[in-house]
């Protein structure tokens, strides 16, 4: 299980009433998740986007206008999140966006709400939605999920999803529509928090799952795409990393697997639908964005319209406060899938000294890319390494490099007509000195507000961070000292930023070498960029027992530091 990532900036906006008065900017929600993202335009997205479900390819839609004039679908549907109707502004943000929707589409044959229709699931909130649905226009086939805020209140789990299960006039908080012929899942957590790291992750219970599993069995024999769902993401998807959204994500992702033609449709993270909104592993994900505020800019409001057809369905994200489509938003998933080719993945540098001969030890990637004969994006297909055979000698302490070779395994549904042979490779290069061996100190750090302590950037674990006073009583530059637990010839640390948010990221910097852990001399400085990338810092190989990093500059005064690792020099 990982480690709850976010600040206690992010815990407390949670459960504050909605006022007008100013929050800390270490300490205010919104601020920590337009941070996480920032603008991708039309040729970057079209260079990171990735294929979509088997047998169900995704690509830019460019002609998405001039098909639908051509073929009538066979359904249509719009898809919103994250209302979270509290006061005027969200009232007039949904009134907006349901205003928005019918004029593009007078006809469309259902909406789905999904989920954090409130933010407090509160009886009056309820009372204010349904007041503000019978006024707006909408299909009358609107359906909801239940999302994290609509347990805000804290009045029990039982109470707030009996508030919720009569809202939607349903017996509980899972359920199955069908629509045109075309069935739609609505998923649900079935408890929350209220408190600790996986307060808002979505619990579904063995009797869901199992009925979820059942459902798509028997739905899955007319070969129709199936949408399903769920508030809460899955786990490391999109770009906006956050820890483990759905307790059960690897069940919930081993039954999807299984129906390649599912479509499972997430929300919660407000991620801008600017950024890349869909991904495939088995089966298809795509972001739903939100009404209320998204990553990208606060005052932003987004949405889908889908459109089905026989041969593909197209996926159109839009901008409800400026009435237009999103460019970077357009999508087509065509149904046929041949592969053309397969990407080799990249080189991995920096893995543990002494790491196990594993795949999941050595940081191996599950997944390849695979390009299609549509010219669309690549699906990611698994990949089985045969590290055994690989000439790796764990018990050596010395810079390693060596390849590892892999066989890749189709998900259902892609074709391989021309034979291409289903092996890849990876150079792997180990020469990371292990954390687990080291110590760290600092000359400021948050321990009060939250554990943002030094060792926080030494635990391999990406979604704790270290992070300097919140107060700002220690202005920079301030720094991190890392004890190796021994002496080695080094010339690189490597610094990776926290996974989301920005607070802190260090863009200016030094770099101070010991071999006494008393007496430093400076070996690199220089810049960095404010994003959460991984970073390198390069010097003349050099010994040292203790490795100190010194952040003279900050986004918004702070420093922070998701991992930093110090990494051998090869010896000539």
């Amino acid at each position: 299980m990982k480690k709850n990532m976010k600040d206690q900036n992010e815990l407390n906006e949670e459960v504050k009433t909605v006022k007008n008065d100013p929050f800390n900017e270490e300490m205010d929600r919104r601020a920590f998740l337009q941070k996480t993202t920032k603008f991708v335009g039309a040729a970057a997205l079209g260079a990171t986007l990735v294929n979509l479900i088997p047998s169900l390819p995704a690509s830019a839609a460019s002609s998405a206008a001039s098909s639908s004039s051509i073929m009538k679908p066979k359904i249509t549907l719009n898809v919103i999140s994250d209302i979270h109707l509290s006061d005027q502004r969200t009232s007039d943000n949904l009134s907006a966006a349901l205003l928005d929707l019918y004029e593009i589409d007078p006809t469309v044959d259902a909406m789905v709400i999904n989920g954090d229709l409130t933010n407090y699931g509160t009886e009056k909130e309820y009372s204010k939605l349904r007041e503000l649905l019978e006024q707006s226009p909408k299909p009358e086939k609107t359906y909801m999920t239940i999302g994290n805020h609509e347990f805000f209140n804290r009045q029990g789990n039982e109470v707030n999803i009996k508030r919720f299960t009569d809202f939607i006039g349903e017996g509980r908080v899972y359920y199955e529509k069908m629509v045109r012929g075309y069935s739609f899942i609505f998923l649900g957590s079935e408890t929350w928090g209220p408190d600790g790291p996986l307060k808002d992750a979505a619990n579904l219970s063995e009797e869901q799952l199992n009925w979820l599993e059942d459902t798509l069995e028997k739905r899955s024999k007319n070969k129709k795409p199936i949408f399903v769902f769920l508030h809460q993401q899955m786990e490391e998807t999109f770009d906006c990393p956050l820890p483990k959204l759905i307790i059960q994500n690897k069940e919930l992702n081993d039954i999807l697997s299984k129906y390649p033609q599912s479509i499972l449709f997430s929300g919660h993270t407000h991620q801008d639908l600017h950024r890349p909104s869909i991904i495939q592993k088995d089966f298809t994900m795509i972001n739903t964005a939100s009404v209320y505020y998204t990553t990208f800019y606060g005052q932003e409001s987004q949405g889908l319209h889908l459109e089905v057809y026989d041969d593909k369905i197209i996926v159109k994200g839009r901008d409800f406060y400026r009435k237009q489509w999103i460019p970077e938003a357009q999508y087509t998933i065509d149904f046929q899938t041949k592969i053309t080719s397969l990407t080799a993945p990249a080189d991995l540098i920096g893995v543990a000294i002494g790491a196990a001969k594993t795949a999941d030890a050595l940081g191996l990637p599950t997944t390849v890319d695979l390009v299609t004969v549509s010219g669309s994006h690549p699906i990611r297909a698994k990949v089985t390494w045969n590290v055994d055979a690989s000439n790796y000698d764990p018990t050596l302490k010395t810079v390693q490099t060596f390849t590892v070779n892999g066989t890749v395994t189709l998900p259902n549904g892609v074709e391989n007509p021309n034979n291409i042979p289903l092996t890849t490779s990876i150079k792997v290069t180990v020469n990371s000195i292990p954390q687990s061996q080291m110590t760290a100190t600092a000359t400021s750090q948050e321990t009060s507000g939250e554990n943002n302590a030094a060792s926080m950037a030494i635990d391999g674990d990406p979604y704790t961070i270290w992070h300097t006073k919140w107060d700002k009583s220690d202005v920079l530059p301030q720094s991190i000292t890392l004890n190796l637990g021994g002496a080695y010839l080094i010339d690189k640390v490597e610094y990776l930023p926290r996974p989301s948010g920005s607070n802190g990221n260090i863009t200016g910097y030094n770099v101070y070498v010991s071999t006494d852990g008393m007496t430093f001399t400076k070996v690199a400085n220089g810049t960095w960029a404010n994003n959460n990338s991984k970073k390198l810092a390069t010097f003349y190989p050099t010994d040292a027992s203790h490795v100190k990093l010194e952040a003279t500059a900050g986004v918004n005064g702070w420093a922070a530091a998701a991992e930093i690792s110090v990494l051998l020099a090869a010896k000539n």
